[in-house]
């Protein structure tokens, strides 16, 4: 699956996950951003972003299996060092 597909489908899920009673129209409007992006063989992974949030989740899509794989991280602290 190319990046651009690959993250128009993760916000689409993520959004349904996070709203289920609710309809997406364009992923760019529920204020999500992708952090990191990689694609190694044929697996996809991002990391995506909400604005105003301190959560961040990481999609994953394991094509061999054709499942998409949600998880959910929360920033608990930022600190220079």
């Amino acid at each position: 699956m190319d990046n651009e597909t690959f993250i128009k489908m993760a916000k689409q899920r993520l959004f349904a996950e996070l709203h289920p009673n609710r309809q997406m129209s364009r992923p760019n409007e529920a204020g999500m951003y992708v952090s990191w992006l990689c694609k190694i063989g044929k697996n996809n992974k991002c990391v995506i972003g909400i604005i105003g949030s301190d959560d961040y989740y990481e999609i994953s899509y394991f094509s061999d299996e054709g499942v998409f794989v949600m998880d959910h991280y929360s920033l608990k602290k930022h600190k220079y060092i």
